[in-house]
């Protein structure tokens, strides 16, 4: 969603009249990782599931959303990182399994805070 937030906070605080003023925030909140990680599946032609924890190359320590998320930051120097984390609370109801596992939370979590400072 980083280029639909990009947009929207654009056009909320553009024109002269305008009196409202729209600080993007871009990163990938732990719950919607799995989804994510889906997306990049999909453009890859592969298939997914409802809660996979499965990646690209889960291996590969990078994110095939990392790119857009710079590109965002660097295209809206008054924006700022978030909503990012960790979350063990967001299982897969047919598993029991963390939707995203702990350590690919930590691979995401520790990329986006690189990209912060």
């Amino acid at each position: 969603d980083f280029i639909p937030v990009s947009i929207l906070c654009e056009e909320l605080s553009s024109g002269a009249a305008s009196t409202t003023s729209c600080v993007p925030c871009f990163g990938v909140h732990p719950w919607f990782l799995h989804l994510a990680e889906e997306d990049g599946n999909a453009y890859a032609d592969t298939t997914s599931t409802a809660c996979s924890s499965g990646s690209l190359e889960t291996n590969k320590p990078s994110f095939w959303w990392e790119h857009y998320m710079r590109k965002s930051l660097i295209d809206n120097p008054q924006s700022a990182v978030g909503e990012i984390g960790l979350d063990g609370a967001r299982y897969d109801p047919k598993t029991g399994d963390l939707c995203t596992p702990m350590d690919r939370q930590v691979e995401a979590f520790e990329m986006q805070l690189r990209l912060a400072v």
